[in-house]
């Protein structure tokens, strides 16, 4: 990750555990040194490219991640909350169309492994309005 106003690079790996209710998800971040990201660059394995960009809307901080390569058109929005309730408490911006949390064909797993023309074929079924 590159800080857009520093510059400042930080490098992590992240660890998805898979949801345990419709709106929870554990996740372990570990921090790597430039080293060892480039050593498990080095590693066979599907790669996602997006950049990701912190947006405020109602007074929330969202991530939202813009696709590149295969993916690209794709954008997921994310955020955190302390609680389940609190969660349910927060507006969901205008740009998000569809709720994806439950669907594992959004999972980075499996978006990694996806063609673009696979990609446009699963949003015109889950947003065939768009």
């Amino acid at each position: 990750m590159t800080d857009s106003e520093t510059g400042e690079k930080t490098f992590k790996l992240c660890k998805k555990y898979g949801a345990i209710s419709k709106n929870s998800e554990p996740i372990v971040n570990i921090y790597l040194t430039e080293d060892e990201y480039c050593g498990l660059g080095k590693l066979a394995g599907a790669v996602i490219k997006k950049e990701r960009y912190k947006r405020l809307f109602d007074g929330q901080k969202f991530s939202m991640d813009v696709f590149q390569g295969a993916l690209r058109g794709l954008i997921l929005c994310e955020i955190e909350a302390n609680s389940e309730v609190g969660l349910m408490k927060i507006r969901t911006p205008p740009i998000a169309i569809v709720e994806v949390t439950e669907r594992a064909e959004f999972n980075s797993g499996n978006l990694c492994r996806l063609t673009s023309d696979e990609m446009r074929k699963l949003l015109e079924v889950i947003a065939p309005e768009y």
